[in-house]
């Protein structure tokens, strides 16, 4: 089995140079985002009903960008 690489780009031209059928995802909406954060913050467990508010503004910062989410969930 070769080896693949995985190049993600907001450009479009960036990515129809490196494959010409490029796989377009779409972002997150703040509710995608904000599950996502608690997911990574929290495991399986729910958000604290005084902390949802701050949640949910940091999952409005990150524009629907996942990785955004996790890094900033990162220790």
């Amino acid at each position: 089995m070769g080896d693949r690489i995985m190049m993600t780009t907001l450009d479009k031209r960036v990515a129809t140079y490196a494959n010409p059928d490029p796989l377009n995802l779409k972002f997150l909406t703040e509710t995608e985002s904000f599950e996502l954060l608690i997911m990574r913050a929290l495991g399986k467990g729910s958000c604290p009903d005084v902390l949802v508010q701050l949640g949910e503004s940091i999952a409005e910062k990150c524009d629907g960008v996942p990785l955004a989410v996790v890094v900033i969930v990162e220790p």
